[in-house]
């Protein structure tokens, strides 16, 4: 299922002349650190949504497809420079000004980015927060205007329910579910017949 979003929807209200988010869209090409050995060249690009980032990554394994994306939403925070362990690792190898951390909600590891230039890493850092922002002062019918959800999104809102037909949505569905239901700690309840609920 492909869903197009309006641009005239609320979150694009004023977001398309933001220097910060229009970078994003254009995309980057970082590197990702996770030691002194192991940093990974990757490619980041804010997705037509306004929330959902994609990160290429060339691992096939249903985990690394699972992260192959992040919504705004999911983000605690952005830490400018080396504050991360490992990039703390690298200061003095590395310029401090081009590096960032997401830091994210739960049991996701933080992802440790280096930018070509300053430029660029004060554009995403300062985008994702623009961003996170923007979704936090959305009001609740807002949210649910913008994204709305398939059938199958909200089955798979209802704690318990695991449909097989989950499998064939992006990550990005689930994180415009937390989006709508995580802000302001209200659920999203299923009201439609599923066969696991009848």
């Amino acid at each position: 299922m492909e869903v197009v979003l309006p641009k005239d929807c609320c979150m694009y209200k004023g977001v398309l002349d933001d220097e910060d988010v229009r970078a994003m869209m254009r995309g980057s090409n970082m590197v990702k650190v996770r030691s002194q050995r192991w940093q990974k060249s990757r490619s980041l690009r804010l997705l037509e949504d306004g929330v959902t980032v994609w990160c290429e990554s060339t691992k096939s394994s249903r985990k690394a497809k699972a992260q192959q994306t992040f919504s705004v939403t999911e983000v605690e925070c952005v830490r400018e420079g080396c504050q991360s362990e490992a990039l703390r690792r690298l200061s003095g190898s590395v310029p401090e000004n081009q590096c960032f951390t997401v830091v994210f909600r739960g049991a996701r590891k933080s992802l440790d980015l280096l930018c070509p230039c300053e430029e660029e890493a004060r554009h995403w850092v300062r985008g994702i927060r623009t961003l996170k922002e923007r979704v936090a002062n959305m009001t609740q019918k807002e949210k649910l205007d913008q994204y709305p959800l398939p059938p199958v999104a909200l089955c798979c809102a209802v704690p318990g329910c695991q449909p097989s037909t989950q499998s064939k949505y992006s990550a990005g569905w689930a994180a415009r579910i937390a989006m709508v239901t995580d802000s302001e700690h209200n659920t999203v309840t299923c009201t439609i017949p599923h066969p696991q609920h009848t």
